[in-house]
């Protein structure tokens, strides 16, 4: 039987000849050393990414210094580019649909050219162009449709180069002095405005709509007749025609060219009741009475 062994008599070290806490210790030296070696190797390696190394000498240069003033031009002219195709694509954008939303803005008034979608009726007529305006309209050849707010000048021209400069007349065409059938084509979208230069709006023209053609000095008035679509190659639509005639065409859907909008238009002829209504005095009494009143006298 084994006797007890008291605390005081057991070894105070182990067998190699160290105690416990200084075997301890010294793991934990080992250990701080292995970090502080790892630590400063990853600030050379922060450093020589930084760094460049001479072509000569192959030492290491510190790349890190503040930029010079051409640096700092050529950063400034990067981000200055950057914001201009920013403005770019968010011109782009809002551009397209810009006219839209102006024309619904104004067709909310009601006092004004525009008429809302869908209405039938015009709120315009012949008299609401006053003689000043009109004046001075007559000094070019003009295409209005009041419904619409178009109002842009007529150009010649022997290629489509001509839509540049406004609605063009197709050299193969009649004029309205003329008679026969008069064709005249434009733009539907441009990206530089205003959008009274262009048919962006031509789809909102319905049967029984005015068009207003001015044309060396002389007015003539057109009644929409008819409104269709046809394909770019069905050129028959600048056919000439014995009864004078307005065509204006398009391409549609809009941005895109794949199909033609044409609108037809007749020349306008008011109604005998109109010309009597136009004819009669404001008082309401008509040249028979008054003969008749001052032979009473």
């Amino acid at each position: 039987m084994n006797p007890k062994i008291s605390s005081a008599d057991r070894p105070s070290r182990a067998p190699g000849g160290q105690s416990f806490r200084e075997r301890l210790s010294r793991k934990f030296s080992a250990l701080s050393a292995l970090t502080s070696r790892k630590v400063g190797e990853g600030k050379r390696a922060v450093r020589r990414a930084g760094s460049v190394r001479h072509p000569k000498n192959g030492t290491r240069q510190d790349s890190t210094k503040p930029a010079s003033r051409k640096d700092r031009i050529i950063g400034a002219v990067k981000k200055a580019g950057s914001y201009v195709i920013v403005l770019a694509c968010v011109y782009a954008l809002i551009m397209p649909i810009a006219p839209q939303i102006g024309f619904w803005l104004k067709s909310m008034n009601e006092e004004g050219v525009y008429r809302q979608h869908g209405d039938a009726e015009m709120q315009i007529s012949f008299a609401d162009f006053d003689s000043e305006t009109e004046d001075e309209l007559r000094s070019q050849n003009t295409l209005i449709i009041p419904v619409i707010g178009l109002d842009v000048q007529i150009v010649e021209g022997a290629d489509d180069e001509a839509l540049e400069r406004g609605a063009w007349r197709r050299p193969a065409t009649s004029t309205p002095d003329k008679g026969g059938n008069t064709v005249i084509t434009g733009h539907r979208f441009k990206y530089l405005p205003p959008s009274n230069l262009t048919f962006y709006h031509l789809d909102k023209v319905k049967e029984g709509d005015l068009i207003i053609v001015y044309w060396n000095g002389l007015r003539y008035d057109y009644s929409v007749v008819d409104i269709f679509v046809v394909e770019p190659t069905q050129i028959e639509v600048e056919a000439p025609t014995d009864e004078p005639r307005l065509t204006l065409y398009t391409c549609t859907p809009l941005w895109t060219a794949s199909k033609r909008l044409v609108i037809v238009a007749e020349p306008f002829i008011q109604s005998e009741a109109e010309e009597g209504m136009e004819d009669s005095p404001e008082d309401g009494t008509s040249e028979e009475a008054e003969a008749g009143a001052e032979t009473a006298d």
